[in-house]
């Protein structure tokens, strides 16, 4: 079944507030004028409460020799909201790299192109962007599963991001913003608590989505990644007090 188009839930949150007689906001503006920001704040909120499948993506990019930065892929209507993890393609060598904070890996490694180069092990994360270290000594493919924010709606002749099941959900919460955005509280309120329990239906299906995992406890291995940073109680990845 096909996304719903962003119209139809303009559409339907301009219904379900149609007995304010004027159709107009305090401003003069006409409330349709307002369905596209009522439904981008609702999705950027939708997104914060709770990272949906359809939020999930899988990205990929190679690194280039010597090159320590790299940009994560955006776009000017969609950002990352969180990395789930990281993994360099290299064969048999293939690893999942771990990521370090940028102020605790700078305690230990201040200035890492003094450093030998090597196959990455880790992934220091600010911002849009990542250092690698070991800095790469080749080109490697780096494999990323993210969460996304979904994208800013800039015409109502395009599709939403989230499934059809969510469409309610959508229509709701933009509903309740419209009636804040009125001052009508006493329907406002109706709506928030439509929006809650529906909220939490939609989290609980999209929790129910993953039963096939389970967490399994993993034995400590001081050994770990090889790379050439000195004796293993010093790397930053196994230290205790990190």
């Amino acid at each position: 079944m096909a996304n719903t188009v962003a119209s139809s839930l303009i559409t339907e949150m301009l219904d379900n507030i149609a007995r304010i007689s004027t159709g107009t906001t305090r401003s003069g503006a006409l409330l349709s004028s307002r369905g596209l920001t009522i439904l981008n704040r609702t999705l950027q909120a939708l997104s914060r409460e709770q990272p949906f499948i359809e939020m999930k993506k899988t990205f990929t990019t190679t690194t280039i020799a010597n090159t320590k930065n790299y940009s994560l892929p955006t776009t000017p209507t969609t950002v990352y909201n969180s990395i789930v993890d990281m993994i360099l393609i290299d064969g048999t060598n293939s690893r999942k790299l771990k990521v370090v904070m940028p102020d605790q890996f700078e305690k230990y490694i201040p200035y890492p192109e003094t450093e030998s180069t090597g196959t990455p092990a880790i992934y220091v994360p600010y911002g849009d962007n990542i250092d690698l270290f070991p800095i790469p000594d080749a080109i490697y493919t780096l494999k990323c599963r993210a969460v996304m924010s979904p994208a800013i709606m800039t015409n109502a002749a395009l599709s939403i991001e989230y499934a059809p099941d969510k469409d309610d959900l959508i229509v709701s919460g933009m509903t309740y913003r419209a009636l804040m955005y009125l001052q009508m509280f006493e329907d406002a309120a109706v709506w928030k608590a439509e929006y809650t329990a529906l909220l939490k239906a939609c989290i609980a299906d999209d929790e129910s989505k993953h039963l096939d995992w389970s967490p399994k406890g993993e034995g400590f291995n001081a050994t770990g990644y090889k790379y050439p940073v000195g004796d293993y109680w010093n790397r930053i990845d196994i230290r205790s007090d990190i």
